[in-house]
């Protein structure tokens, strides 16, 4: 998260079980969510979702927009 100036923004990490390593605030301990949940969860604040994947056969990220 970045202030004034900057992006204001959240991330986690997808582990590729279909769960989203989280952390809901700074300082607080990880929390793993299933994909779907955390999706829910952060579609319902009113933002956006940006998931990047790096295919093991490329080194190029493939960008797919998950929330409106």
């Amino acid at each position: 998260m970045v202030h004034l100036l900057g992006i204001l923004g959240h991330a986690a990490i997808a582990n590729g079980n279909n769960n989203i390593l989280d952390i809901p605030v700074a300082g607080q301990p990880t929390r793993q969510l299933a994909l779907k949940d955390g999706c829910q969860k952060y579609k319902a604040r009113k933002g956006w979702i940006k998931s990047i994947s790096f295919k093991e056969s490329k080194n190029r990220p493939a960008v797919r927009k998950l929330g409106g």
